[in-house]
């Protein structure tokens, strides 16, 4: 019976992220979250092409959810950029490595902050806009997501119940990015 309300709850909290996401003017669209081999969540889009008609549409949002109720909201980065710094247990620490950046070059504008299952995601205007990728002079356990990806909108709760929050010590607004980041992101290593 817990566990049954436990579900149901998560299952309305991703659907009501959604409305709040969409109703902010953000686009959203459903995705579905499986366990890889290495136990980690892999996230895919629930339908083909549903990233390229995301919408703001209550009707159609909840129409996805009645298809799809495991799913959780995502939102394309096309208007900003985020950087995400990841730690998987016996992986790269990329929390770690993303407080030794910012010490180390010391103009950081103080983004909002998303606390995810296995990090933190900064969000940056994407003024370029940038274009995602793996190459970037970045740490590993440091993700760029720029236009061509998404991020998980906060509020949302994966089956396990960890999930996505917005760090309320952090300002809202969101800043350009710092310069020594920009160039970082201008110059990829191959």
């Amino acid at each position: 019976m817990r566990r049954a309300f436990a579900a149901r709850n998560r299952l309305t909290a991703n659907l009501v992220t959604a409305l709040r996401v969409a109703e902010a003017g953000m686009r959203v669209f459903p995705v579905v979250a499986s366990r890889t081999l290495k136990g980690r969540w892999k996230m895919s889009p629930a339908f083909f092409g549903s990233s390229l008609r995301s919408s703001r549409s209550a009707g159609r949002i909840q129409g996805w959810w009645d298809v799809f109720p495991d799913a959780l909201p995502a939102m394309l980065c096309s208007e900003y950029l985020v950087i995400e710094a990841e730690h998987y247990p016996g992986g790269d620490d990329g929390i770690t490595a993303m407080e030794m950046l910012i010490a180390e070059f010391g103009d950081w504008p103080f983004p909002p902050v998303v606390l995810t299952p296995v990090g933190k995601q900064y969000y940056f205007q994407n003024q370029e806009p940038l274009i995602s990728s793996v190459n970037f002079q970045l740490p590993d356990g440091i993700n760029v997501l720029a236009s061509g990806n998404f991020v998980i909108a906060p509020g949302a709760i994966l089956p396990d119940g960890s999930g996505w929050k917005i760090d309320e010590s952090q300002p809202s607004s969101i800043p350009e990015l710092p310069k020594w980041l920009q160039e970082k992101l201008r110059n990829p290593s191959y």
